[in-house]
């Protein structure tokens, strides 16, 4: 029979010697760090033991209790050391092939992790050093991985990783290296480099074949890639600098538009250096209440008059000065400040409409745009509630613009946020429609109150004819629909003209008023009551 059997009768009668004795026989030391419940059990088994054996002593008032707690301490002391090691042992009984396993390569991929693609790396650029040949490497990230693996889940994400290894290998010679740095992020490695436009071919196919759709559980997914290119050794003499080179190059890709690959050069490190002084200032721009909100006027064309507002937000940065939104916020998307600035502009918006409510200015709505990012990553619906209460806003005159590709996104969890934003009475608008890719199957489905052309197809008009066939094509859309249409970036008198003709009803743009504090906005209004008509500026190509 073993110690299990034999200890609930030997156990009561053990005093104090006898229990410790038995702590450190070394088959009780083997039993105890066989199963992790064991020792969990076993503890509290001497404490038990211990103030059954102090209790005959006769010890009273506080020393029986810190004589007690003494005895305890001292018997559990040599227990709790040996579990603490437990884990440690079962980790060196592992195999040492298989322990280079686990520290040198990713568990998901199988490909070489950062600490041997470092080790790698640096065996590559002392061999391309004795040929006198040139080495590139690429930096890969993928553009819109955190959204799918944040709104479906790391199973999905896990699956798309695994896919997307698989097609960079198919684009590299079997002599490169392939690398995961982490998260969504891969090195190749090309050495042996006659050419260095080999690198922007690479690039460009591996592009490619990231863009081609990924079919996981049933569902189309699209990722898409940036890519950063750096050369051994006109950028860099080791691992680290050559790596951090290519990081740089990514980055400046992806803030110049996803799937797309930059070469890096000197003038991207000064670049580098002041977006993380930009950084460094707009993570404290919130609390430090420099941001404001813009009104930009929405008209009747017909009539000329004021029916709306787009609310847009400005950086009243310091050193700066006034910071459009196209310079910060890409760079609070990627940082993740979006969601409390998208908030702020939220909340900001409904307060001042509920405000112009109260003066009765004869305003019938304020538009906010709505960055994907806070409808895929938050409960974005509970934050328009909170909004609305909070500022006691009249829900139907506030409007959500929605960029077409996160309406075109297609997931159950974007139908259920559109759905229950349009339970609060909240209006939502399609913003840029036209600039990406959609699908009219499924912009029927989705409950709209009204579209957006891009100002791309009324920039050129009347030269264009094309972009006036699509404007003319979306008007008819959003009649068919029940939708109502806006053109924006309207600049002259002429453009305004043929939007009319082709039956176009509300317009925004530079031709009508330019974006203005409340302030001067509100003015504007009154102006409009009295009789007058929307002001106009002049004409510009930065539409908010």
């Amino acid at each position: 029979m073993s110690i299990e059997d034999h200890l609930p009768a030997i156990l009561p009668a053990l005093g104090v010697s006898g229990l410790f004795a038995l702590t450190l026989y070394p088959p009780f030391m083997a039993w105890t760090t066989r199963a992790s419940w064991k020792p969990f059990l076993l503890f509290f088994l001497l404490v038990f033991g211990v103030l059954a054996a102090l209790h005959p002593l006769g010890f009273s008032g506080l020393g029986q209790p810190f004589f007690a707690a003494a005895v305890v301490a001292l018997l559990c002391a040599p227990f709790l050391v040996r579990l603490q090691h437990h884990s440690g042992a079962a980790a060196r009984d592992l195999p040492p092939e298989r322990l280079d396993v686990l520290s040198q390569y990713d568990p998901l991929t199988g490909l070489p992790n950062r600490l041997l693609l470092t080790e790698l790396l640096e065996h590559g650029i002392r061999g391309e050093l004795r040929e006198r040949r040139k080495l590139a490497v690429l930096y890969i990230d993928l553009d819109r991985f955190k959204v799918i693996n944040d709104t479906l889940g790391h199973r999905i994400g896990d699956a798309v990783l695994a896919q997307a290894s698989a097609r960079i290998r198919d684009q590299v010679r079997g002599s490169d290296l392939l690398a995961r740095l982490g998260a969504d992020e891969f090195i190749v490695v090309m050495t042996g480099m006659e050419d260095p436009a080999d690198a922007n071919r690479v690039a460009q196919k591996v592009i490619e074949a990231l863009s081609r759709v990924f079919r996981i559980e049933g569902q189309e997914l699209f990722v898409g890639a940036s890519i950063g290119i750096s050369l051994y050794p006109d950028d860099g003499n080791d691992a680290v600098d050559l790596v951090k080179a290519a990081n740089i190059a990514m980055c400046h890709a992806k803030q110049q538009n996803t799937n797309g690959f930059l070469r890096f050069t000197k003038g991207l490190d000064a670049g580098s250096v002041e977006r993380f002084a930009l950084e460094n200032d707009l993570r404290h721009a919130l609390q430090r209440g420099q941001f404001i909100l813009y009104y930009q006027p929405q008209v009747s064309v017909p009539e000329g008059r004021i029916l709306g507002a787009e609310a847009l937000i400005r950086w009243q940065h310091p050193s700066l000065g006034l910071v459009e939104p196209a310079r910060f916020i890409p760079l609070a998307e990627e940082i993740g400040l979006i969601l409390p600035i998208g908030e702020w502009v939220l909340r900001e918006a409904a307060r001042q409409t509920r405000e112009w409510a109260r003066r009765n200015a004869g305003l019938e709505w304020v538009s906010v745009n709505v960055s994907g990012v806070q409808i895929l990553r938050s409960n974005f619906s509970d934050t328009v509630y909170g909004a609305i209460v909070e500022s006691r806003c009249n829900p139907a005159m506030l409007e959500l613009e929605i960029t077409e590709s996160t309406a075109m996104h297609g997931t159950e969890h974007i139908n259920e946020v559109f759905e229950r934003i349009r339970s609060l009475g909240v209006r939502l608008s399609i913003d840029d429609l036209g600039a990406g890719y959609s699908s009219l199957s499924r912009l029927r489905r989705l409950p709209l109150d009204k579209l957006k052309i891009d100002q791309a197809f009324i920039r050129e008009l009347p030269c264009n004819r094309q972009d006036a066939a699509i404007a003319r094509a979306i008007l008819a859309l959003g009649r068919s629909m029940d939708l109502e249409v806006i053109a924006e970036g309207v600049e002259n008198r002429e453009q305004m003209e043929i939007l009319a003709g082709m039956g176009c009803r509300i317009a925004q743009g530079y031709y009508f008023g330019v974006p203005m504090p409340a302030q001067e906005f509100e003015a504007l209004l009154l102006q409009g009551k009295q009789g007058g008509t929307a002001a106009t500026g002049p004409a510009r190509t930065d539409h908010g």
